[in-house]
């Protein structure tokens, strides 16, 4: 039998050291390229200016990088590898590194943990000293949670800063987000339409739209939902409202802005129905003075009717005067707000006298009856402004009452108020007359029989204003009217001296 050959023990043996000196150096070479990616890995996560963190399938931390212990400072110490993640955020609510916590720490710590291992949400974090984090996590097919930090701290106080502006401008906002639907109503856009927010957000553009026309009047302007448009809004019920809208567009989201223009329609309105009255007033006495100094100079008359006619044109251009000069009047004590006026504190009484001494009515007899409970009433005034005032109301008493009517009037004070009230049995007025009493050019009776020009309350009004004071009008149609002027009494409690809007009343 032939025996098998017996090689060397260094021939049997030098294939197997060199199988494995191959493999070795294999997996020292491969060892390296690990550690240098691995290297090149931590290098680029510590280059982020983002927090990166890594937990493994268990939910145990495997690596983060400087910027994500940098966030949270208070409880970097915890961030080391095989740490629980929910270990982490306990002890960091103990510590206090999540505000948010604070009193209700086990319901945070629940909520926050059903996000984490959820993997699939957005979430923002407040921090110590006002920071704030957005959070982004998710799961990779191996179980492990990926997650990033940005700080959005920058960004969230731009946010603040233009919600806290929003909060308080006195226009109204309403955006609406990419979807269409709506993201934000401001306060002020509460206030005008008085739909709470709560009822808006979420709604589409044509169901916002679709309020919008519930609520204004229909005005024939662009429809509101037209884009990068400026519109105007008439409310359709109390209080009435004009709104200026202008719609813009751009980058997904449209922003409303509405205005609150009343006020200035208001005015509008109101002057040019002013230029349109006043025209018409003025043209009454100058056709009269043109018409009659016409026949005069085109044919003869009798020295008795030319004495007649002459009278007429005298009386319509005292008319025209009389006019043109309260125009000029009111429209220099608007202009100037009172900075005309010469205030000094002196005694009602001493104001009332030297009215009525001054006032004389031609062709009318009566004497004002006075009852002055004190006359020694001090008030701060512009003498010769409050004197006009009364004048005004006590000529209109005459004006408007039958020759053998009395006319009253009463000097008083009423809760801290120095109170001057004029009443007369004359024509009176209905309720809808007393209503527009301040009107300029307005007058009781248009029948042109009683001379006046219709602006001597407007006057009052803005007389007694400018004193921090008010005007009342009481009547009754057929049973005579009484006007109530109220004025600061020196020495009366600040609160008392505010001014409040001029009112009407009927019986």
């Amino acid at each position: 039998m032939t025996r098998p050959a017996v090689l060397p023990a260094d021939a049997a043996s030098a294939p197997n050291a060199s199988g494995r000196g191959d493999i070795e150096g294999e997996l020292a070479a491969a060892r390296d390229a690990a550690q240098r990616a691995e290297e090149r890995l931590r290098t680029a996560l510590a280059a982020l200016a983002d927090g990166f963190v890594l937990y493994d399938a268990e939910d145990r931390l495997v690596l983060c990088n400087e910027r994500y212990r940098e966030l949270y400072r208070i409880s970097a110490d915890l961030m080391v590898p095989g740490a629980r993640f929910e270990d982490i955020i306990r002890e960091g609510v103990r510590r206090g590194q999540y505000p948010d916590a604070a009193g209700g720490e086990e319901q945070w710590i629940a909520a926050r943990l059903a996000a984490h291992r959820s993997a699939n949400s957005v979430i923002e974090q407040r921090l110590p000293g006002g920071a704030c984090l957005r959070i982004a996590e998710r799961r990779t097919p191996a179980g492990d949670i990926v997650g990033f930090r940005f700080d959005i701290s920058e960004l969230k106080q731009a946010q603040d800063r233009l919600n806290l502006t929003l909060a308080l401008s006195p226009a109204g906002f309403v955006c609406f987000d990419a979807a269409g639907r709506v993201a934000f109503v401001n306060p002020a856009f509460e206030r005008m339409s008085g739909e709470p927010a709560q009822a808006l957000l979420g709604l589409a553009q044509e169901q916002f739209d679709q309020r919008l026309r519930e609520l204004f009047e229909p005005t024939g302007e662009a429809a509101p939902g037209d884009a990068d448009v400026t519109s105007r809004l008439f409310f359709a019920r109390p209080p009435k409202l004009v709104l200026k809208r202008s719609v813009r567009a751009g980058s997904g989201l449209t922003v409303h802005c509405y205005v609150d223009v009343t006020r200035d329609y208001e005015v509008d309105r109101m002057k040019s129905e002013f230029l349109s009255t006043a025209a018409h007033e003025l043209r009454t006495p100058m056709s009269s003075v043109l018409g009659f100094t016409h026949l005069l100079l085109t044919r003869d008359y009798g020295r008795a009717k030319q004495r007649e006619l002459v009278a007429t044109v005298n009386e319509q251009a005292q008319r025209l005067s009389d006019m043109l000069n309260e125009l000029l009047d009111l429209a220099r004590i608007e202009a100037r707000g009172g900075k005309d006026f010469r205030f000094e504190v002196q005694p009602l009484g001493t104001i009332v006298e030297e009215t009525l001494s001054a006032l004389h009515v031609r062709d009318d007899p009566r004497q004002v009856q006075v009852r002055l409970q004190d006359r020694h009433l001090l008030v701060n005034a512009d003498r010769a402004k409050l004197r006009q005032a009364l004048t005004n109301v006590v000529s209109n008493a005459y004006k408007y009452s039958p020759p053998d009517a009395p006319i009253e009037l009463e000097v008083a004070s009423e809760a801290g108020r120095a109170v001057l009230r004029v009443s007369d049995r004359g024509i009176g007025m209905t309720a809808e007359q007393s209503g527009r009493c301040f009107e300029r050019f307005w007058r009781a009776d248009p029948s042109g029989r009683i001379p006046g020009t219709g602006l001597g309350l407007s006057i009052v009004k803005e007389i007694l204003e400018l004193h921090g004071g008010a005007v009342e009008v009481a009547s009754a149609s057929g049973q005579g009217t009484c006007v109530t002027l109220r004025l600061p009494l020196v020495g009366s409690p600040p609160a008392l001296f505010a001014p409040f809007a001029a009112s009407s009343h009927t019986s």
